[in-house]
């Protein structure tokens, strides 16, 4: 049983996950404040150590969030995919510890990179930090933060990329049963992932602005980061509509095997309930050719615009600033 990282390390085992990261994420918010108050004089940055501070708690309770669900929605497909159910699951583990824990290798290169190169920047950049320990402190304490946004973009990328293979794992479905509920529970998964870093990019943007003051560095990182969402959004909606694609090809493909064989057998003998049957398998058949093949609701509209709007409408602001 692979089991979440930042779950792991909840020492005390009898309380929630979620109560002891809001504890985390309280220390972090009000022991920041404190030094920086004591040791600098200075109210630095104040959005961006609240943002910080709540955003301690809330990614780790997500990333846990995340794993339990996809497991859940792994079993559920075990139902329509072909094959053996256990070789699935046995599969399934190993990309289980891959996208969700630092065991392998790309989980930690892919993570430092991106926290290697957000320290940089921040670096780099002119913060308006009052001495270079003042600079010091506040990389060492908004580090842990910075770790955990690098590592969701990780777990992002990596669940995609396991999307990309699921889907194209030979499944079957009842007849006339698309979208399937396993598959739109997957859809569902991903649908709610893109609204959850949206808004979780609203307040990334907040800080961004407060902490960069609109430099161009900044706008760079909202403007490659901003379209995160949407990307993942879109990328699970086409992979999805693959899935579905292969199961109503291969229901197509079976009801005219269907049709064939009783068309041979009216031929031959012209009998009423064959002539019957035939007409039957034609309806299912054209039934089957209108069955969707693209997982388009209400729910995947509203994603898509929202998480679309969220990041256009951010860099539209930043661009325009920056020209003034």
């Amino acid at each position: 049983m692979i089991k979440n990282p930042y779950e792991s390390i909840i020492f005390w085992k009898k309380i929630p996950y979620w109560l002891f990261w809001l504890i985390v994420g309280w220390i972090i918010l009000i022991g920041g404040s404190q030094v920086l108050s004591m040791y600098f004089g200075k109210n630095h940055l104040p959005t961006t150590r609240l943002i910080a501070g709540f955003a301690a708690p809330v990614l780790p309770v997500i990333y846990i969030w995340l794993h339990k669900k996809y497991k859940i929605i792994m079993q559920g497909l075990t139902k329509i995919l072909l094959g053996s159910k256990k070789g699935f699951l046995e599969k399934f583990s190993i990309d289980e510890d891959r996208i969700f824990t630092f065991h392998k290798l790309p989980a930690k290169l892919f993570t430092g990179s991106i926290l290697v190169a957000t320290i940089t920047t921040i670096l780099v950049s002119d913060l308006n930090f009052i001495s270079t320990a003042h600079r010091l402190y506040f990389i060492l304490w908004i580090t842990p933060v910075l770790f955990l946004c690098s590592h969701g973009c990780y777990i992002l990328f990596a669940l995609l990329a396991n999307l990309y293979f699921v889907v194209r794992i030979p499944a079957k479905v009842p007849f006339l049963m698309l979208p399937h509920p396993a598959i739109s529970e997957l859809q569902s998964y991903f649908s709610k992932t893109a609204i959850a870093i949206s808004l979780l990019y609203i307040l990334l943007a907040l800080a961004f602005y407060e902490t960069f003051q609109l430099q161009p560095v900044g706008v760079i990182w909202l403007s490659i980061l901003g379209m995160y969402p949407s990307s993942l959004f879109v990328w699970s909606i086409i992979q999805i509509h693959e899935l579905l694609r292969g199961i109503k090809q291969k229901q197509y493909q079976e009801i005219g095997a269907e049709i064939d064989k009783t068309l041979k057998v009216v031929l031959s003998n012209n009998k009423i309930n064959d002539v019957n049957r035939l007409d039957k398998l034609i309806d299912i058949q054209k039934k089957i050719q209108s069955m969707p093949e693209w997982s388009i609701n209400f729910q995947s509209i509203f994603t898509f615009t929202f998480t679309f709007l969220t990041a256009a409408g951010q860099i539209v602001v930043s661009v325009l600033s920056l020209s003034r």
